[in-house]
């Protein structure tokens, strides 16, 4: 857009000089910044959460056959800022990616008051379970997202491993590019569908 601005003015204006070196200063920074915030986009394209068995199969349950958002809580200040994709990967036993989502917001705060706003799109069934979980803690992250599908071919972790160059991932999760995403799920589209409210076993 910069670059369309500078030649525009080069067309328009009889005499360059009359433009102010400050604007044309302004106008390469503002490209600088879109470009340093597509390259951000594209860093910080995906994320991959964990979780247990337990939690995933209560995520399964209750999904319902629609877009509505849903919530992965976090203890502490943790998980992604900004994301396109979520990915779920579901650890030991099962050690597979299981399903895919798509990223809403990251909210963190007080624990009561992210509850009264968002506990029912959690997968915890009381707030005492809710508090239970949080061990104590006053600070919570809550991740939201829709459109939860399950890869009826799930990826396993030594294949995840290798797409993203690693042994391990972080409890935390980690943030995906865009080529690893694309990695991710290139030929598993059409394997995708809607989560089943029996999740699995």
């Amino acid at each position: 857009m910069a670059r369309y601005c500078l030649d525009f003015m080069c067309l328009h204006t009889s005499k360059f000089e009359f433009i102010k070196p400050k604007i044309i200063s302004a106008l390469f920074i503002r490209k600088s910044q879109i470009l340093e915030m597509i390259a951000l986009s594209n860093k910080r394209y995906g994320y991959i959460l964990i979780s247990d068995r337990k939690w995933w199969n209560r995520l399964c349950k209750r999904h319902e056959y629609n877009d509505r958002n849903y919530v992965f809580v976090r203890r502490n200040r943790v998980g992604p800022c900004e994301a396109h994709k979520l990915f779920f990967y579901v650890k030991k036993p099962v050690m597979q990616i299981r399903g895919v989502a798509d990223f809403v917001e990251r909210l963190t705060g007080n624990h009561k008051e992210l509850w009264k706003a968002y506990g029912h799109e959690t997968c915890l069934k009381t707030f005492n379970e809710y508090t239970n979980f949080l061990q104590g803690r006053q600070i919570a992250t809550f991740i939201r997202f829709t459109d939860l599908n399950e890869f009826m071919n799930p990826i396993p972790a030594r294949i995840m491993y290798r797409i993203l160059g690693t042994s391990r991932v972080p409890r935390g999760g980690k943030y995906l590019n865009r080529e690893t995403v694309n990695q991710l799920t290139v030929g598993r589209r059409s394997q995708v569908g809607k989560v089943q409210p029996k999740g699995f076993r």
